[in-house]
């Protein structure tokens, strides 16, 4: 289970810092205990529409579809995107 997590966690990671690396040049990786709808993070409204977008691609999972949107931070997101995918797999 705390693979699911983490591989979610590493992919996330991975395709914010792609984002983040098209608007700037030198970008270290993206931290994940970021607040999520941090203006300072240098995500804007159409980076996150494309992260939820490769989210709903990758996993399965629309995160427009999360009734509980208490995730203050992106590893949150993280967490919650792989319960929400053990859950599918599980109904499946």
């Amino acid at each position: 289970m705390a693979d699911l997590k983490q591989h979610i966690g590493d992919q996330l990671q991975a395709k914010l810092t792609q984002i983040l690396r098209r608007h700037q040049d030198a970008v270290s990786d993206f931290d994940l205990s970021r607040p999520m709808f941090d203006v300072q993070s240098g995500l804007d409204s159409l980076d996150l529409a494309e992260v939820f977008a490769w989210v709903e691609q990758a996993y399965g999972i629309d995160p427009m579809q999360i009734r509980e949107w208490d995730l203050p931070t992106w590893d949150a997101f993280a967490e919650r995107v792989s319960r929400e995918g053990r859950s599918i797999q599980t109904h499946s």
